[in-house]
């Protein structure tokens, strides 16, 4: 009855002002309708806090977050496993296993999944977990061939495909989990060997 909603804009008094008078007839002092004003913008800004306040809960409770999209990435015959994504997002590096049992490691380029993926190792090795490097210039990944009782860390050039060992690792054992560190100078990796004193993290 006193306080009109005005859409988009805020309140508006609806009714006039009215001098108020003391018992004798007479207007009421300025102090004591300045002291009535002030109450009166006091509670109507305090009104107004709450409605806002009220607003913003209302829209923070109902907002959600958009739907997840989850999309195959995959569809090769085997398995795909280890999947490293490029700093940048756009590629991902996995290891396949065909079902004759060759192990290698393929690059698919997710920002054009129509095109198949590329194939970056050409052995009889079995090639692990991998980690780009933080400029994603390179990729490391361990390469074990039990036959030649071999295994290495190796750096892939990601622009030549150039390969250079690093180092070795324990031929035997569990996988070999590696990461970088974030200034690109050290390479970590564990390894699960049989033998008790060779089973840890190397840096």
């Amino acid at each position: 009855e006193v306080i009109e909603t005005i859409r988009k804009t805020g309140y508006r008094l609806v009714v006039a002002p009215e001098a108020q008078l003391q018992d004798d007839g007479e207007p009421a002092s300025a102090a004591g309708s300045q002291s009535s004003r002030t109450t009166r913008f006091k509670w109507l800004t305090l009104f107004a806090l709450v409605i806002a306040l009220a607003i913003l809960w209302l829209s923070l409770s109902t907002s959600q977050p958009p739907p997840r999209q989850i999309r195959t990435v995959t569809t090769e015959p085997g398995l795909e496993l280890f999947p490293a994504p490029s700093p940048d997002g756009r590629f991902l590096v996995y290891k396949w296993v065909a079902p004759d049992g060759q192990v290698d490691l393929f690059r698919r380029d997710l920002e054009q999944p129509q095109l198949k993926a590329t194939r970056l190792t050409y052995d009889s090795a079995s090639d692990g977990h991998s980690v780009w490097s933080v400029d994603g210039r390179f990729l490391y990944f361990s390469r074990k061939d039990r036959d030649a009782e071999r295994c290495d860390i190796v750096r892939m050039d990601m622009q030549s495909f150039e390969e250079v060992n690093i180092t070795n690792c324990p031929v035997v054992g569990g996988y070999h989990y590696i990461d970088i560190s974030p200034d690109n100078a050290t390479l970590a990796f564990y390894s699960d060997d049989d033998e008790s004193d060779l089973s840890g993290i190397y840096l």
